[in-house]
């Protein structure tokens, strides 16, 4: 009976562990030289956090914090995909129409794809995608 308990605290200090690392992960910062659209708002251009939502209920949701004015918004219902792993270094993926506005498309780390609706543009022929490498956020 006691080895059964052992194991279940090994194992939830484990979880515990690992779930801590892969929040760790997923805590970004981005220069932007562009505003931006995301789900909350516009975004003027400057230096940002990406930083998973606080909550299991969220899920795989990413608050998005200027670091210069402090303001925070929700990056919107997102579509995470572990299976698709970025290929080359994290970037925040933007689509841009030849207006000069651009929406925050996807955040692709080494943990996954997280993807967001863009609105339908009349003209998708004329849009580009534009990527902006994000680098970890030191945990000291």
């Amino acid at each position: 009976m006691k080895t059964i308990a052992y194991r279940i605290i090994v194992i939830a200090a484990s979880v515990i562990a690992l779930g801590t690392t892969a929040f760790g992960q997923t805590r970004m910062t981005a220069e932007i030289p562009f505003s931006f659209r995301t789900a909350s708002g516009t975004m003027p251009a400057g230096t940002y956090e990406f930083n998973r939502a606080p909550s299991a209920v969220l899920g795989h949701s990413i608050i998005i914090r200027n670091v210069a004015t402090d303001k925070s918004v929700f990056a919107g219902n997102s579509l995470f995909n572990s299976y698709s792993r970025a290929t080359e270094a994290p970037v925040a993926v933007f689509v841009c129409g030849t207006d000069g506005s651009c929406a925050l498309k996807a955040l692709k780390t080494r943990d996954g794809s997280t993807e967001y609706d863009v609105p339908k543009s009349k003209n998708r022929e004329k849009m580009s995608e534009i990527k902006v490498p994000m680098k970890p956020l030191s945990s000291d």
